[in-house]
């Protein structure tokens, strides 16, 4: 049945682009996926741009494991031949060959390297002891006003933590020429390009497929579920700057007119047999509602209310979610 959707996932992939984006966003997310009998972990990589209408937009999601210079050069080239022109800021990590694709593609873009991942990175081997006053520390480099007080900043931190962890700020040194671009820019600029909320509110929703389902069949399954969420997030769009001028990080994916739902069938017939399934699925629901009042529990009294509630919200959610909830159902049915 999901195979109807491979022609829309098609036209969603070579739908046209703008001419101008301010920033695009391009991360990774790993899931386990079946080839010829074998489980292998391939990459999803999503890109995200921020429009000249300040809404988020998926432009478009590669699954694969090809990470190189060569592939991204393809990536780009693909966004070019949708219609993009000019990209200002390219914000990513540290992925293999990224940086000479882009060079290559947009010459005139600025590559700015991930800082939250840059931070994670560095922070990734820091006992607990020492993370929390380490961060602070990493702070003064990236919220600098300007390169010259960050790169005083910079020899400060590697003055104060070297000798205790040698190779932990290696990695800022190697790859300042990707990290500070970001100085050319004003403190609001800034906070939305290191801050990544806009794609890392996005990669939640990813990242539930892999507690979901542990491992997909094949990567057209995969690249299926994706584009499905996608959609169930892609249904609102906010403003990426707030009215008071502060950067605003509770975006949401600018949604596709392309990709809304069909509100009515073509034939009277179809209609009418949808209504009536509809009407079936609210009476089965008001029955289930009426059911968990019988439930109780042993700390709180009666639960009926807010499980009620959650069947309710039942009827917004995804297949995926509605499977999850069904299942968080009949382990509390079953536990009283």
């Amino acid at each position: 049945m999901t195979d109807k959707i491979l022609p829309r996932i098609e036209d969603w992939q070579n739908r046209p682009l703008d001419e101008v984006y301010p920033i695009l966003y391009i991360d990774a997310i790993h899931y386990s996926v079946r080839d010829n009998g074998v489980i292998r972990k391939l990459a999803a990589y999503v890109i995200l741009g921020i429009n000249t209408e300040e809404k988020k937009e998926v432009l478009t999601i590669s699954v694969g494991d090809n990470e190189s210079a060569k592939y991204w050069l393809s990536i780009m080239n693909e966004l070019k031949n949708r219609g993009v022109k000019d990209v200002l800021i390219i914000c990513a990590d540290g992925l293999t060959g990224i940086k000479e694709a882009i060079a290559a593609a947009f010459p005139k873009t600025e590559y700015q390297r991930c800082i939250v991942h840059q931070v994670r990175n560095t922070l990734k081997y820091v006992p607990d002891k020492d993370r929390k006053a380490f961060a602070t520390d990493l702070k003064t480099i990236y919220q600098a006003t300007d390169e010259k007080k960050a790169l005083a900043a910079l020899e400060r931190v590697t003055e104060k933590w070297t000798p205790k962890y040698p190779n932990s700020m290696k990695r800022w040194k190697d790859n300042w020429d990707a990290i500070s671009p970001i100085f050319k820019f004003s403190t609001t600029v800034r906070t939305v390009i290191y801050t990544t909320n806009a794609i890392e509110s996005l990669n939640s929703t990813y990242r539930k497929l892999n507690r979901q389902r542990s491992v997909f069949p094949s990567d057209t399954a995969l690249l299926k579920a994706l584009y499905l969420a996608t959609l169930e997030v892609g249904k609102h769009g906010v403003s990426i700057v707030s009215q008071d001028g502060t950067a605003d990080t509770t975006l949401r994916i600018t949604p596709q007119p392309e990709e809304e739902e069909e509100t009515e069938k073509t034939t009277t017939g179809k209609t009418t047999k949808t209504s009536a399934k509809t009407a079936k699925t609210n009476k089965t629901s008001t029955k289930t509602a009426k059911t968990t009042k019988k439930i109780k529990s042993p700390n709180t009294g009666d639960i009926s209310r807010p499980l009620t509630a959650m069947i309710g919200a039942a009827m917004l959610l995804t297949p995926f979610a509605l499977c999850a909830l069904e299942g968080y159902f009949l382990n509390l049915v079953n536990m009283y």
